[in-house]
């Protein structure tokens, strides 16, 4: 379709032929401008390339506007949000494709660390509520964070990228970091503060200085588990194997071996006020903590629950503002 044409369509047809066309030919900068207007007010993500004064408008419109490097004006690269070096349109894809990455792995580092923090918070205040007293001490908590959460939240930066990376419909323009997050961090936070509770409980037999070090090492090795669950928007170790990223495998492991030197090194006990446990209540540990794997399916079920609860919300509003009536 040419510019002539758009010259003489009405707005509705100039979107309706936005929409259904898929070559412009002699157009201006006006026409760029609005073809691009169009395909965003019909949801559509966009992305204009171009290396002239005329680009220029349209670049600086669209959600990411790309200039030439090397035959590109001045006002082109000024108006976008991504220059190529090399003028090639195939450095498009491999910087899409990276950028979905180091985003992915973003979301991945603070779904975890929100996720953890919150169980450590609920452990906390659940366990005065219920009159448990203190279930992990002070200098547990500074250990947990400082030893056993940075190591594998630093290595999911390193994560690859996932297998449906550029098969995925670009994001929302108002979606950030946190978005959809909240179920993720809230079915982590109630699993986890029930099953580490339930290992401080089962410690009391031996005394609470014992009962700490169970909910202390099933905290630790419970989100051990969790950040193999964290990935990748929140897919199970099941469905992305922890052996696609050997840096996350050697940090868990890391953190591992501290969380043992804290427990069983000696001299090390009267600094954390821990025991060492019993051969048999590392199944108690290891079965509490595995239940982590649960938080990536229990969250779809609750985001699916959710999005049929609002549906229905929305058919019940539509009938009680729009009754149906005879003629209508």
């Amino acid at each position: 379709i040419t510019g002539m044409q758009l010259n003489e369509m009405s707005p509705a047809e100039f979107k309706q032929a936005a929409l259904n066309h898929s070559i412009f030919a002699r157009v201006d900068p006006e026409h760029k401008y609005k073809i691009v207007e169009a395909l965003q007010s019909a949801g559509h993500i966009v992305a204009v390339t171009g290396d002239g004064v005329n680009d220029a408008p349209a670049i600086k419109r669209a959600d990411i506007g790309i200039a030439m490097g090397i035959k590109g004006t001045d006002v082109a690269k000024e108006a976008s949000d991504m220059v190529l070096r090399d003028d090639n349109f195939a450095t498009i894809v491999s910087a899409v494709d990276l950028g979905r990455t180091i985003f992915q792995n973003l979301q991945g580092f603070v779904r975890y660390l929100l996720a953890a923090n919150v169980v450590e918070v609920m452990v906390v205040s659940l366990g005065f509520f219920f009159g448990l007293g203190e279930v992990v001490t002070p200098i547990q908590l500074l250990w947990i964070n400082l030893a056993t959460d940075a190591l594998p939240a630093l290595a999911l930066g390193e994560d690859p990228a996932a297998k449906d990376n550029m098969k995925r419909k670009p994001r929302a323009r108002g979606e950030g970091v946190l978005t959809n997050m909240g179920s993720f961090i809230t079915v982590s936070g109630i699993i986890g503060t029930i099953v580490i509770l339930g290992a401080y409980v089962y410690g009391l037999q031996y005394g609470t200085e014992y009962a700490q070090t169970m909910a202390f090492t099933t905290i630790v090795v419970y989100e051990l588990v969790l950040v193999f669950n964290s990935r990748q928007e929140g897919k199970s170790w099941l469905e992305v194997s922890p052996f696609t990223n050997k840096w996350l495998v050697i940090a868990v492991l890391a953190s591992f071996g501290l969380q043992l030197l804290a427990v069983y090194l000696p001299v090390l006990d009267p600094i954390f006020g821990t025991k060492e446990l019993l051969f048999q209540d590392w199944g108690v540990i290891l079965l509490a903590s595995l239940s982590a794997t649960l938080v990536p399916y229990l969250n779809r079920i609750w985001i699916v629950l959710a999005r049929k609860n609002k549906e229905k919300n929305e058919h019940e509003y539509i009938q009680q503002a729009w009754p149906a009536t005879p003629n209508h």
